[in-house]
């Protein structure tokens, strides 16, 4: 029953919002993956209110009534919670008075939390109530925060707690977007199994109209194997539009200077998988999306860029994101520090060109994930500044400062990650561009490993990096988790040459040391198809390692000799630090002389 009630309450969450929602759906085995339309219908849930509300009734809560109510437990504490997936856990309230206890509602100041309503709304004489508190987290990090319950004794404090952490599904919700007036951003959903088994995902359905959902080749209709997620395999699931209704821009033409910010919009992607566990979410997925208006102007793709775990000795390789690894990190492989490097695309809505200045932004490196500063705070509906017509910028977009110069990051309450460089590889932003890749952005795990190092607090055990990006009058933001060391596997890659019949035909081992601190958990080696078409796979172990152990984790050779067998693939490692990636190729190995000129055929 109470399993029942969680499920309730997290369904609710993600229908709040009256409004035609977008719904893609994984029929029975004859059908497919599709795109329909459904109503929310309406139901109403507690949203909590703001800070200052509470602060005003303070007082209230040293009524009489304080020693006749108390809370079991007396402090919500959800603890280390995964994003991407609600929370739910029960508060009962005892009424020890000798007079009927009448209850309002409940508020509150911050919008990870929610809270639904009374069981009942009279408590008699030494009775009870009960009430769910939701937890949604937003970011990375612990939030503390306190429901305001309002009853016919006054104003009475609950406090709520909860540490945000990774999701093992890849999730990392979409909040603090800005989304200017013309403009549709777009971003592509993920999902990474964090399971030993085949996963199907049965439902995708969002809660809000201006963020629709489409499958990712924007076609109306996939097969359901489109949604089959393979053993710690990563998938994308759906294609996220986000458009803002025209009513939501309507604003007095000046507002005052400290007219405080509108609140953003919300709204939820609800993901229903074949999995009950409640390790993994039980099936039930939640993803959060916030998005305020802004003018005219700069926005880019992709909207975040959110790693989970890294190794500081990660060999480059290792990383299986869609990026590409720059020339002088691959030169500098042997000395095993990592860096990857993804673009950054700009696009303008506005009719007034830019250069496509920015850098890194209030980057830090801490012990422990903390939120950022809000590149948009002095003036977040403002366009960015335009390009004047003899080529020289006027002055910054307003709300961002001087122009950042590239690769020069800016610390706030934290070491100085010289590991985080932004390039500009296009210098103007030009009226109505559509997305154009404008900069390259790097991360050096090495060097952000060092600025961790000599942060307040040490890194003996690791730590977070984070901070922004800035291009133009837009703004992205980066965070990735770090652990010293690394899982060395060897061969760092795999090379069979079909000209030497010894060579090719030899069985490997696979071997794993863990360079952590920690211990290892070890998954199977996942074997792709193309692989395993060709290669004999053996002895796929799983498994704890040791921290400073090693151990035989697969065996495989090639199944026969065909020298024209050509094959570029890799195998993956699913660990509970991160994803590991072993390159496999298999080629000839004989050189063919492609030439052209006269007479080149006879020689």
């Amino acid at each position: 029953m109470c399993h029942k009630i969680v499920w309730y309450y997290t369904f609710i969450l993600t229908l709040f919002d009256i409004t035609l929602n977008s719904k893609l759906t994984a029929q029975g085995k004859s059908h497919g993956v599709s795109v329909q339309d459904t109503f929310a219908e309406g139901i109403t849930f507690q949203e909590w209110g703001n800070e200052e509300q509470s602060e005003e009734h303070e007082h209230e809560r040293d009524g009489g009534g304080v020693a006749a109510l108390y809370f079991s437990p007396s402090a919500m504490r959800f603890g280390v919670s995964a994003l991407g997936a609600a929370h739910s856990a029960t508060v009962t309230i005892h009424n020890t008075a000798n007079s009927t206890l009448h209850l309002a509602s409940v508020s509150g100041s911050t919008s990870d939390f929610y809270a639904s309503f009374f069981d009942t709304k009279s408590v008699p004489p030494e009775g009870n109530a009960t009430f769910r508190v939701v937890y949604v987290g937003r970011r990375e990090g612990y939030v503390g925060a306190h429901l305001y319950l309002h009853t016919s004794r006054g104003l009475h404090r609950y406090p709520v707690s909860a540490t945000g952490a990774p999701s093992g599904w890849g999730l990392w919700p979409l909040v603090g977007l800005r989304v200017p007036h013309n403009a549709t951003l777009k971003a592509h959903l993920q999902l990474t199994n964090p399971t030993a088994e085949w996963v199907q995902v049965r439902e995708v359905y969002s809660s809000a109209g201006w963020l629709r959902l489409g499958l990712p080749g924007g076609e109306p209709r996939a097969p359901q194997a489109a949604w089959l997620l393979p053993p710690h395999g990563t998938r994308e699931v759906v294609r996220m539009l986000i458009t803002l209704p025209e009513h939501a821009y309507a604003s007095p033409p000046e507002p005052a200077a400290d007219a405080p910010l509108a609140s953003p919009l919300t709204g939820y992607v609800r993901i229903k998988v074949n999995v009950t566990e409640d390790e993994w979410g039980g099936g039930a997925l939640l993803l959060a999306v916030e998005a305020r208006t802004a003018a005219a102007g700069h926005y880019v793709a992709p909207l975040q860029l959110r790693l989970s775990s890294r190794g500081t000795d990660d060999p480059p390789d290792s990383v299986s994101v869609a990026g590409r690894l720059p020339a002088r990190c691959a030169a500098r492989r042997l000395t095993l520090s990592a860096c990857w490097q993804w673009e950054i695309s700009v696009g303008n809505s506005g009719g007034a060109g830019a250069r496509a200045d920015g850098g890194v932004w209030a980057a830090r490196c801490s012990p422990q994930a903390a939120p950022l500063p809000d590149p948009f705070a002095d003036a977040p509906d403002r366009p960015a500044a335009p390009h004047a017509a003899n080529g020289t910028p006027s002055a910054a977009p307003a709300g961002l400062g001087p122009p950042a110069r590239s690769n020069a990051p800016l610390s706030v309450a934290g070491a100085k990650p010289e590991g985080a460089r932004l390039a500009i590889t296009r210098p103007l932003i030009e009226p109505y561009q559509e997305l154009t890749p404008t900069a390259r952005f790097t991360l050096d795990y090495g060097k952000l490993g060092e600025a961790l190092g000599r942060a307040p607090g040490g890194a003996a055990a690791g730590g977070w990096c984070g901070g922004w990006l800035r291009l133009g009058g837009a703004a992205l933001q980066y965070s990735v988790r770090l652990l010293p060391g690394t899982a060395r596997l060897s061969p760092a890659d795999i090379r069979v040459v079909t000209a030497s019949r010894e060579q090719a035909l030899q069985e490997r081992e696979v071997w794993l040391t863990n360079e952590f601190a920690l211990p290892l958990r070890v998954s199977p080696l996942v074997v792709p198809p193309a692989v395993a078409e060709h290669f004999v796979v053996s002895d796929l172990w799983e498994g704890v390692v040791p921290a400073g152990r090693g151990r035989a984790v697969a065996r495989l050779r090639l199944r026969r000799l065909d020298e024209q067998l050509s094959l570029d693939a890799a195998l993956t490692l699913q660990t509970n630090v991160t994803r590991y990636a072993l390159p496999i190729a298999v080629y000839s190995g004989y050189l063919e002389v492609v030439c052209t000129f006269l007479g080149c055929n006879s020689h």
